[in-house]
C-alpha cells in the first residue's frame, strides 16, 4: 500500500489552532479576505509559470537559460506548489507504507479475506499458473515510508537521499532536476541492510502464494549512492539483494523481470535474474510511440541481449498496432503477455502467438536487426525497414516492418509523428540470419507472410533461394513481413531419382518454424527416401516438396495431407499436443 506521508496532500497556506469561538465570525471573514486577496495573484502567478514551462522549458535545450532558471525555481519557491500538484495527480511522490495488502486494496479486487486466498482463487477457478506482484527496487517510486507502522516494526530504518543524475542524463532528460523523486526524496534503507527489505516483502507474498516478482525503477537508484559508496556500489547493493531474495522465497527458476533497469550500474550487477525490459512502455494512447518501440527494443537488444534476455513489454491484441507488435513479439524471441482488457481481446491475432496448450512457439535467441539496417534510421528516413533475425532449432527468422513515420524528438522530449510515412522496399536473404548460411550452396525454401497493421493477412508466397539470394517485397505504412527459412534438403532414391523438401513449420502460426524441433532425411532399406520430423503443438504441417508423397505417418498412424503441385507445397494437419513424430515417404 503506497500513500503519502501523513499531511503530505494539506494545504501549505494551512492555519494553525482555531481561535476562541466569540472572534470565530470576525476571524472567519478575516480568513476568507485573505484567501481571496492571496488566490488571484498566486492563481495569476502559477498560470504564468505553466504557460512558461509549456513554451520556454519543455523544448528548451538542457544548459540553456530557461533550463537554469526552471530548475531554481522548481527547487525553490515553486517546490511546495509542484509538489502538491504532483501529489494530486502522479504516484511518484509516495512511499511504500506496508508490506501486507492494505485493506482499501483488497477491496478494489473484490477480495473476500486476505490478499492470498484472492491469489489461490486465481490460480484455482482461472486456471493462472503464475502470479507476479510490482514493486520498485526501493520499495515505491519514492522508496519507504519512516514513520509506517508496518516499517518501523521490522526495524528497517531509512534515510532520505535527493537523487544525483550524471550530467550526461540531464542532458537527455532536464526535467529529473525537478522530477517528483528528486524533489521529495527518496527514503531508502542503510545500504547494508537494503535485502531485509526484500525478505520481508517477498516471504509476505511467497506465502501468500505468489510465485515472483516485476522490480521496477531500478536505474533511480543509481542516482541514489552520493552517501553511500557511490552509483555502482549502491546498485550492486540493492539488486544482488533483490536476487538473493528472489532465489530465496521464490526459487532458482529466475521468477523476476528486471524493469527500468539499462544504467550499466545495474545490467552488469546481475548474477541471478535473466529477464530485464528493453524498451519503455507500451503507451496504448500514443500512436507516435509505437515504431520506436519496436526500434529501441531491436537496437537495445543488440548491447542488453548478450547481458540478459530482453522482453518486449506487453501489447494489446485489440489494438489498431496490434499486429505490429505480434509480429515483433514472434520474432523477439521474447516472453509473451498482454494488457487486455477482460473480454476485449483479438484472437485472431493470440491464436497466431500462442498454441491451444497455452504455449508459445518461441524462437532461440534474443531478436536482434539485421546487419545491413545496423546503421539506417528505420524511424524517419523515409526508405528503410527495420529487420530483426532470429533462428529457431532447425531454421531462421526474418521479420521486416515499416515504422516510418514517427520518431522520438530530442527537443520536446516525446514521441511525434513526422508526418512523412511512405512505402519502403525489404530484401529477405537467407543471410540476414546468423549462421543460417553453412555453404555457399546451400539452398532454403522461405514462407513469407505479409500483414496489414489491422490483422489481415496480404499475401503468403513460398519462394526459394540460394544463400545469396533475396526475396524482394514492398512494404506500406506499418504493414509486417515474417518469413519463416527452412534448409532444403536432398537425397536420391536408389534408381537415381532426387528428392528435394523442406519443413517450413506451422501455417497458422507467426513463427511457424518453431514448431519443428528436428528434422532429417532417411534413407530406407528398401531403397525408398523420406523425412523424418519431431515436432510440436497443432494445426496444419507446411513443407516444401517436390515429389508428391507417397504416405505420411503422425506418431506411426497414416495422416491425411495435401499437396499443391504447382508450388509444390505439401500441407499435413495434425494435432500432437506436447510432441510428435511426423513420418514423410516421398520416393
Amino acid at each position: 500500500d503506497a500513500t503519502l506521508e501523513d499531511g503530505m496532500d494539506q494545504s501549505v497556506l494551512a492555519l494553525s489552532a482555531s481561535p476562541p469561538s466569540f472572534f470565530s465570525p470576525v476571524v472567519l471573514a478575516a480568513r476568507t479576505a485573505a484567501k481571496i486577496a492571496l488566490a488571484w495573484p498566486v492563481g495569476v502567478v502559477m498560470r504564468l509559470a505553466q504557460w512558461y514551462y509549456e513554451t520556454k522549458v519543455q523544448s528548451a535545450e538542457h544548459d540553456s537559460v530557461h533550463i537554469t532558471l526552471w530548475r531554481f525555481a522548481a527547487t525553490t519557491f515553486f517546490k511546495a506548489p509542484l509538489m502538491s500538484k504532483f501529489a494530486d495527480t502522479m504516484d511518484y511522490p509516495r512511499r511504500l507504507r506496508s508490506i501486507e495488502a492494505a485493506p482499501r486494496f483488497l477491496k478494489t479486487l473484490n477480495a473476500e479475506s486476505d490478499f492470498g486466498s484472492f491469489v489461490t482463487s486465481l490460480k484455482k477457478d482461472h486456471g493462472i499458473k503464475l502470479v507476479y506482484c510490482w514493486h520498485a527496487l526501493t520499495g515505491y517510486w519514492s522508496g519507504v515510508h519512516p514513520a509506517s507502522s508496518s516499517i518501523t516494526k521490522r526495524n528497517l530504518e531509512t534515510r532520505s537521499v535527493r537523487p544525483s543524475p550524471m550530467p550526461g542524463i540531464l542532458r537527455v532528460e532536464p526535467q529529473l532536476s525537478w522530477d517528483p523523486i528528486t524533489l521529495r526524496e527518496v527514503a531508502i534503507p542503510e545500504v547494508e541492510r537494503v535485502g531485509e527489505l526484500y525478505d520481508n516483502l517477498y516471504a509476505y507474498l511467497r506465502s501468500c502464494n505468489v510465485d515472483g516478482v516485476k522490480v521496477d525503477a531500478q536505474a533511480a537508484v543509481t542516482m541514489l549512492g552520493s552517501q553511500s559508496g557511490g552509483s555502482a556500489f549502491t546498485t550492486s547493493k540493492f539488486v544482488r539483494a533483490m536476487e538473493r531474495s528472489v532465489t530465496e522465497h521464490f526459487g532458482p527458476e529466475n521468477h523476476c523481470i528486471n524493469c527500468m533497469c539499462h544504467p550499466t550500474e545495474c545490467l552488469y550487477s546481475y548474477q541471478d535474474t535473466a529477464v530485464a525490459r528493453a524498451s519503455d512502455d507500451f503507451y496504448p494512447r500514443d500512436k507516435a510511440s509505437h515504431a520506436t518501440h519496436l526500434a529501441n527494443v531491436a537496437y537495445n537488444s543488440l548491447f542488453i541481449g548478450e547481458v540478459v534476455q530482453p522482453d518486449w513489454d506487453m501489447f494489446q491484441s485489440k489494438h489498431p498496432a496490434a499486429m505490429l507488435h505480434a509480429v515483433a513479439r514472434a520474432v523477439g524471441g521474447c516472453a509473451l503477455y498482454v494488457s487486455d482488457k477482460p473480454g476485449v481481446h483479438d484472437f485472431s491475432v493470440l491464436r497466431r502467438l500462442v498454441l491451444p496448450d497455452g504455449s508459445v512457439l518461441r524462437a532461440c535467441l534474443p531478436g536482434r536487426p539485421t546487419r545491413d539496417t545496423l546503421f539506417l534510421d528505420v524511424t524517419s528516413d523515409a526508405r528503410s525497414a527495420l529487420k530483426i533475425w532470429n533462428r529457431n532449432a532447425c531454421g531462421g527468422l526474418l521479420a521486416a516492418f515499416n515504422i516510418q513515420g514517427s520518431v522520438w524528438d530530442k527537443v520536446t522530449r516525446q514521441n511525434r509523428m513526422s508526418g512523412v510515412e511512405p512505402n519502403v522496399p525489404a530484401r529477405l536473404k537467407p543471410r540476414d540470419v546468423e549462421g543460417l548460411v553453412r555453404s555457399p550452396e546451400d539452398w532454403f525454401a522461405v514462407w513469407a507472410t505479409q500483414w496489414s497493421p489491422a490483422g489481415d493477412l496480404i499475401s503468403s508466397t513460398l519462394a526459394i533461394l540460394s544463400a545469396d539470394d533475396a526475396l524482394e517485397i514492398t512494404l506500406r505504412s506499418k504493414e509486417s513481413c515474417i518469413a519463416s527459412f527452412a534448409r532444403i534438403h536432398e537425397a536420391r532414391t536408389r534408381s537415381g531419382e532426387q528428392v528435394k523438401w523442406a519443413a517450413l513449420g506451422l501455417e497458422e502460426m507467426l513463427n511457424g518454424g518453431g514448431a519443428i524441433l528436428a528434422e532429417a532425411t532417411a534413407q530406407l532399406s528398401d531403397g525408398s527416401v523420406g523425412a523424418k520430423m519431431r515436432l510440436r503443438g497443432q494445426g496444419t504441417m507446411l513443407l516444401y516438396c517436390d515429389k508428391r508423397p507417397m504416405r505420411v505417418f503422425i506418431n506411426g498412424e497414416k495422416a491425411t495431407f495435401s499437396w499443391e503441385g504447382g508450388r509444390s507445397i505439401l500441407r499435413v494437419p495434425y494435432d500432437c499436443g506436447t510432441e510428435a513424430h511426423c513420418d514423410l515417404l516421398v520416393a
